[in-house]
């Protein structure tokens, strides 16, 4: 599987402070090291992408404590643009991916978006 770390989706669109989204154009952005999964995944759908094409992990694990980090993906033009933010992992990292062969990005159980 070919991967490469980015900031940005092939549309050259990042999650930024806040949930933000905005045009990378150059300029770096850092994620909100509190930012949850909400609020990345409403930063995405804010920024035109199909709320169908998302996933998101939880943030409290099963024993209801904060999670370490979450992940969230969306599936743009045929590869996975995979995010991890949280403590566990020093803040806001991305990765573009081939998609599963489950169709999915995510291994694991998600979250439903609502």
């Amino acid at each position: 599987m070919a991967t490469r770390t980015t900031g940005a989706s092939a549309s050259g669109v990042v999650v930024g402070v806040g949930g933000e989204v905005g045009d990378l154009g150059g300029v770096q952005r850092r994620a909100d090291a509190a930012a949850g999964g909400r609020d990345f995944i409403d930063a995405l759908i804010a920024g035109g992408f199909d709320r169908s094409e998302l996933e998101v992990t939880f943030d409290r694990t099963q024993t209801d404590l904060a999670a370490d980090s979450i992940q969230f993906s969306v599936r743009v033009h045929g590869e996975c643009l995979i995010g991890q933010n949280g403590p566990a992992v020093g803040g806001y990292h991305s990765v573009v991916a081939d998609v599963l062969g489950s169709g999915r990005c995510l291994v694991g159980s998600t979250r439903q978006i609502d």
